[in-house]
Order: structure tokens, then C-alpha cells, then sequence
């Protein structure tokens, strides 16, 4: 898939965002040099066996995979990019290692010609103990999170196409899960497998899928902010769960098993860990759904 493709739509929207999640790119009114596309090798080292790192990745346009399988160190991988600025880099402090393009930053006085550019990480993570967290600007992301050991993931995002799926249990429990998106299509798959106890998600304009399939291991609590968005929460049949929503505006959808207790409440019957959803939306569309 050609980096950009499914984000220039949303290029406006990333000027706000990335700025809001942390991520800033700025080009002259001259443009950026385009080069030769150049193929680097990323290689993270690791930490003694059962130490905890801290992972930071600092994204800012293009396509970013992520998927569990680096062999050495925390992280392995390959860039490919035809702009100097691109190049990733590497610093480490302590136990906290941030990886990211440093020199990517744009104006509204200079867009660059995205028709033009390539910029593709393919990362694969290691089995060790691990603090994620992301910040990415305009992007196409595919990430597999599943069978690593992730003691909490914070995802924060301007404009991006993004598919997370946490394939296979996270092998130990996770404390937070927080994802932050702008004008963004995110879905998220296997929920279940990624043993947390808490999640927050904060969305703006887009379409949202919270798949929570998976190996539900606790009670969990799930936070949802979102403005005018379409929303789907997929709860296996037989996992309870409540559902509060917020919003006089919302239209809220029944499939499966649900049902409705209330005005503002939902619930699913079933036995085992229970999950506690709240939704505020300014408007929009909920599907709740099996």
C-alpha cells in the first residue's frame, strides 16, 4: 500500500492534530528536497530480562506497522524514505528509549508534494516487559499487538487510517490503554486480549470500531469521548457489559443480545469478567453489537 494514500483527505485536520498530540512538521515555502529512496535498518537495544522500558515512537507522516517478532533488543526493524528529514533516530535515557523523526516539520506556508514522498517504518517488537507509546501525525497504521508484554500503551494520533488488533493474549496485565485520535477511521480488534483494566478513548470526527473478541481476564472499565462520530462496540455474546451513554444527540443501535434498561443504559447478560462502558458524544451514531 502507497504510504498517504488514505490520508491526504485529512491533511487539513493533521495540521490541528499533530499539533495537539505532540508531532509538528514543518517545510519552506521552497518545498522539501525529495532523494533517492534509502532503505536503513532500526535496532533498538533491550534491558535486562524482567526490566520494564519505556518505548517511545515518534511518527510523523506516512505508514507505520508495528508486529510482535524482534529477535534482538526491544525493537528491529527497517525505514524507507526519500526525504533526509525521515531518517530516523535514536535516544536513550536511562530505561526510556524514544525513536523518531526529528527533523519533519511543516508550516501552513509550505505544504510538501505527499504525491512524492515515501515514508515507511516496518517495526517488530520484542517479548519484554514494555511502556509504548505513540505519537503520529497523518498516517496509515497497521498494528499487531498481540503475545507481547505491554504494561500499558498511550496512542496519540492527528488524521489516520489506523487497524490495531491485539491477535493473541498480552501476557501480562496491562494498567492503561489511552488512544487519542483526531479526524481519524480507527478500529481496534481483539480488545479482549489485551488485559487491561482501563481504557480511554478520545476520538473527534471519524469512525470508530471497538472490538473487545478475546480473552476477557477482569472487571474493566472503558472511558469513550467522541464528537460527531460513527461508533461500533462488538461485545461477544455471553460477556456481561454495560453500556452508559451521554448525549442527547446519540442514535443508539441494538444487535444480538442487548438490550436496553433505561434512557441513557444498555446492558448484555452473560457471566465472567464485566465491562463498564461510558460513552459521552456530542452526536452521533452508537452500534452496539455482537
Amino acid at each position: 500500500m502507497r504510504p498517504f494514500t488514505r490520508t491526504l483527505c485529512v491533511l487539513t485536520a493533521l495540521t490541528i492534530a499533530s499539533l495537539a498530540c505532540g508531532v509538528s512538521i514543518n517545510a519552506p515555502e521552497s518545498g522539501i528536497v525529495i532523494g533517492p529512496t534509502v532503505n536503513e535498518s532500526i535496532q533498538v537495544p533491550g534491558l535486562a530480562p524482567g526490566e520494564t522500558a519505556v518505548l517511545n515512537i515518534n511518527f510523523g507522516a506516512g505508514e507505520l506497522i508495528i508486529s510482535p517478532g524482534a529477535d534482538s533488543g526491544l525493537v528491529t526493524g527497517t525505514a524507507t524514505f526519500n526525504v533526509e528529514e525521515f531518517r530516523p533516530t535514536l535516544t536513550v535515557t536511562g530505561k526510556e528509549f524514544t525513536l523518531e523523526q526529528e527533523g519533519f516539520r511543516y508550516n501552513l506556508g509550505g505544504l510538501p508534494n505527499f504525491d512524492d514522498l515515501e515514508n515507511t517504518w516496518d517495526l517488530l517488537l520484542a517479548d519484554a516487559h514494555l511502556s509504548l507509546k505513540i505519537n503520529a501525525g497523518a498516517f496509515d497504521g497497521n498494528f499487531d499487538l498481540g503475545g507481547l508484554r505491554l504494561e500499558e500503551v498511550r496512542l496519540y494520533t492527528g488524521a489516520a487510517s489506523l487497524d490495531v488488533d491485539f491477535s493473541s493474549p498480552n501476557l501480562v496485565e496491562m494498567t492503561e490503554l489511552r488512544v487519542s485520535t483526531g479526524a481519524s477511521d480507527v478500529e481496534f480488534r481483539n480488545l479482549g486480549n489485551a488485559n487491561f483494566t482501563s481504557l480511554h478513548f478520545d476520538g473527534g470526527a471519524g469512525n470508530f470500531v471497538l472490538d473487545f473478541s478475546g480473552d476477557l481476564k477482569r472487571d474493566s472499565d472503558v472511558i469513550i469521548n467522541a464528537a460527531l462520530s460513527n461508533i461500533t462496540l462488538v461485545v461477544p455474546a455471553g460477556v456481561p457489559a454495560q453500556v452508559t451513554v451521554n448525549g442527547a444527540m446519540s442514535n443508539v443501535s441494538l444487535g444480538g443480545t442487548w438490550q436496553q434498561l433505561d434512557e441513557f443504559t444498555y446492558s448484555q447478560p452473560g457471566t465472567g469478567p464485566v465491562l463498564r462502558i461510558t460513552v459521552d458524544m456530542g452526536a452521533g451514531n452508537l452500534q452496539l453489537g455482537n
